[in-house]
């Protein structure tokens, strides 16, 4: 299946749309094997991983959860979560680049 997957990371300062093509067997199993990816990468301190032959930023995808109001940065025994990206098919997305022309 031909799927295109958008997200935004950032510096902080700066924000980056990507927008990038997939092929997959399923929206479901694209994002099962993100995910997986990602929050191992995280773990090891990683900051991009590749899957289905694209590289994502790592950082913009997941987060270490909060503890005591504060961030719990490098902590390996913190549990990692993860923010999906958008996931379409290349119909869909066309078809929501047409409504906005």
């Amino acid at each position: 299946m031909r799927l295109i997957v958008s997200y935004t990371s950032d510096n902080g300062i700066d924000s980056w749309d990507h927008v990038l093509p997939v092929v997959a067997d399923s929206k479901d199993a694209f994002l099962m094997d993100l995910e997986l990816a990602a929050v191992e990468a995280r773990k090891e301190y990683k900051s991009e991983v590749i899957v289905c032959g694209q590289e994502f930023n790592v950082c913009s995808l997941t987060d270490f959860e909060q503890k005591e109001g504060r961030k719990s940065h490098r902590v390996t025994f913190g549990k990692v979560k993860f923010y999906p990206p958008q996931v379409q098919t290349v119909d869909e997305w066309f078809s929501e680049v047409e409504k906005t022309k």
